[in-house]
């Protein structure tokens, strides 16, 4: 039982780790994309 349970845990932290920064990028490109419509800008 403790070892299913550190499989789980283990499991959540590399699901956590890989998903949010997918959703930060996601959101800060969506927010971008809000702010700032023209698809390209110039540096």
């Amino acid at each position: 039982m403790k070892e299913l349970l550190n499989a789980f845990a283990g499991g959540i932290i590399i699901f956590t780790v890989f998903i949010c920064p997918m959703t930060y990028y996601y959101l800060a490109l969506f927010h971008d994309g809000i702010k700032q419509p023209k698809p390209k800008r110039k540096k």
